[in-house]
This record gives structure tokens, sequence and C-alpha cells, in this order.
């Protein structure tokens, strides 16, 4: 005979046989602790990145646990994790097997586009900036000082923003206002070949033609001012250099017959 489903506690079984002897055993049924745990998940904070975290309590339980992920790792708590499920199987010292599963979360990737209206000789331009994903609230940091979202009355020039999220998760974007404000400059030779590489550039950009009677080569700022200037003559070539961020024209010229006018970008 057997019994089952029996509660901790402590058993007394009398046997008796068919001559009317007996027979007297104990039997003790110990009471097992289960294993009760939680977690805290720690989500990861920029998209992409691994700083992810489970942080495992044993609330109650018996010692000599051993811990095992699905990703292989064998310590209570784990960290430096993408996004994704981590299941878990935890093992007393009894050799009970208990089993969670935690879900580490990330935003989605921070983005941002711009829009720009460009200025007229009488009104300003305006620059439309749209950010999405992340975690907000946003903060906005553009290169002209200003920390609003969207900038009204610009100027011609380059204009780059830093957005940031919540987390600290960032995203840089920028953009040309082209309204050219060089008077008296204007493309009037279409033959005269002119290329600038690289453009945009960071540090110095070369400029090629194709016309030996070019003589004089003009560097503009936006606002139409000269900041440097060359005598190119039996040149084919000219490299520029030593420009603060921001946006230039590029003019050649004989002097007499053409100009030809070249955009540059420095950031």
């Amino acid at each position: 005979m057997s019994q089952s489903d029996l509660a901790a506690g402590h058993y007394t079984l009398t046997v008796t046989d068919a001559m009317g002897c007996q027979a007297d055993t104990s039997i003790s049924i110990e009471e097992v602790t289960p294993t009760v745990f939680e977690g805290t998940v720690q989500h990861v904070t920029c998209h992409g990145m691994a700083n992810g975290a489970v942080d495992v309590t044993i609330l109650e339980g018996t010692p000599d646990f051993i811990f095992e992920w699905d990703n292989g790792m064998t310590t209570e708590d784990i960290s430096g994790l993408t996004a994704g499920t981590y299941r878990l199987k935890i093992t007393n010292g009894e050799g009970c097997s208990v089993w969670g599963s935690y879900t580490v979360e990330q935003s989605s990737a921070i983005s941002s586009n711009i829009e720009v209206t460009q200025p007229t000789p009488d009104q300003g331009g305006e620059i439309d900036l749209t950010v999405t994903g992340g975690t907000a609230p946003y903060t906005y940091t553009w290169n002209n000082g200003e920390t609003s979202e969207d900038l009204w009355d610009v100027a011609s020039g380059l204009y780059e923003v830093t957005v940031m999220d919540a987390n600290g998760c960032d995203v840089v974007t920028n953009t040309i206002v082209e309204e050219l404000n060089v008077a008296g400059i204007e493309n009037i030779d279409n033959d005269l070949q002119v290329s600038v590489y690289p453009n945009p550039t960071s540090d110095f950009a070369t400029v090629t033609w194709n016309n030996e009677a070019v003589n004089t080569i003009e560097i503009l700022n936006a606002n139409g001012q000269v900041v440097q200037k060359a005598m190119v003559d039996m040149q084919l070539s000219y490299r520029i250099e030593d420009l603060n961020a921001g946006m230039y024209f590029i003019n050649l010229s004989d002097g007499f017959n053409y100009s030809n006018v070249q955009k540059l970008v420095v950031r």
C-alpha cells in the first residue's frame, strides 16, 4: 500500500498480520522551503547600447543556489545586457528548481529632421526641427547658442543642433541656410569648370578649375565679406584652409570677362 499527497508531519504506521500480530513504525515528512525570489530590471538607456541589467534577490529557500541563465551566465545578477528576454533557472540546495523570465527593453532610436524656409532679401529664414524616438523631454543646443527647438529670422549659414533626450542619448543634425548675400557676384561663364573637394570639410579644401586665365580667387563669408584673397595666375588649383565653421562662397575671376561662384561648407 502507499499514501501520497501527504503534508509535512510525523506519521505512525501499524501493520497487523493474519494471526493478529502487530508491528509499529514511524515516518517523518519534513517540510521543504520553496524558493521565492524577485528580480528588478534595468532597461537599456539608449537604443543599441548594452547597459541593461537584472538584479535578482532570493527571499526564501534552501541555500547553495545554482543560477543558470539562458545566455550562459551563472551569476545571480547579470549586467551589460542588450534589449531582449532573459530566462533564469534557480536550483536550491535540495535539488529543486524554479524558473523566471525578465525582459530588458529599449526606446526607439532618437532621430531628428530639419526643414528650412530659405531667407529672402526682405525676411529671415526659418528652421523647423522635428525629433522622434528616444525618451522625452528633449534639450536642444544650436551652434549659434540658441536652445529652442525651432529657429526664426535666421541668416544664411551652417546651422547644427545637438538634441539630447532624458537619458542622455543624443543626435547631431545640421543644415545650410543658403540665401546668397554677396552683392555683385554671379556666374557669367558657364564654360569654366570648377570643383571643390572635400565639401563639406572640417579641415581644408582644394579648388580646381580648367582655365589658366583665372587670376584671382576670393573666399567670402555668408555676409559677403572677403575673408581670403589670392592671385592664382597660371594656376589650376588652390588650397583653402584656416576657416571657421560656416558657409563660404568661392569666387574665381579673370578680373574682366567672367566670374564663377562655388559654395563651400566648413563644419
